[in-house]
């Protein structure tokens, strides 16, 4: 994309885009590169804001953590092994501010890898969150069907796994509050 931009030569500018402080950083570039750098750090500080609002709203939820695993995209009908977002991802901080375990870090050393069947097995997530446009019943039951066969996944015995909402989301970017609550809401059915 940016090479068709630069054939076009209209103006553009490559941001960082993979952790919450990449967000921060994108921000104040384009705000400098718009000449507006004091409305991007009053943006920073907005969204700064909102995150330890909803930190806090999670903390008073008093849910018991969750062990859980982020795949980035849809579960695989029928199962294989899995993408998921590892330790450092900014999917993997948001976990961790909505109050639970990323359990892709007892594999994983990069922000986001491929874990096997087997590896899911022991992991055991209590919780799957997916992202993709919400799922119809029909869907989500062959998933259960489908995944039932692999052995006993808690997630799946007890039918946890939850969209977060379509591919849009597993880009950070100035949302990422909205993203944070997104988190918090679909949790907190798990008490």
């Amino acid at each position: 994309m940016i090479d068709n931009l630069r054939a076009l030569d209209l103006p553009h500018l490559a941001v960082p885009h993979g952790s919450i402080a990449d967000v921060y950083q994108a921000i104040t570039l384009i705000g400098n590169r718009c000449d507006r750098p004091q409305t991007a750090r009053r943006l920073i500080n907005l969204i700064r804001s909102d995150i330890d609002a909803l930190k806090m709203s999670a903390r008073a939820l008093n849910i018991v953590p969750k062990r859980l695993l982020v795949v980035l995209g849809s579960m695989p009908v029928p199962p294989k092994a899995t993408f998921v977002a590892g330790p450092a991802s900014f999917l993997d901080n948001l976990v961790e501010m909505a109050g639970h375990t990323n359990i892709a870090h007892e594999v994983l050393k990069d922000a986001y890898g491929e874990i096997p069947l087997e590896n899911l097995r022991i992991l055991d997530p209590e919780v799957i969150l997916e992202f993709r446009d919400q799922p119809d019943t029909k869907q989500m039951d062959q998933l259960y069907g489908s995944w039932s066969e692999v052995g006993m996944l808690q997630a799946i015995q007890h039918r946890r796994v939850r969209s977060i909402g379509g591919p849009q989301w597993l880009s950070a970017g100035p949302r990422i509050a909205v993203e944070l609550h997104r988190f918090i809401t679909v949790l907190s059915e798990f008490r």
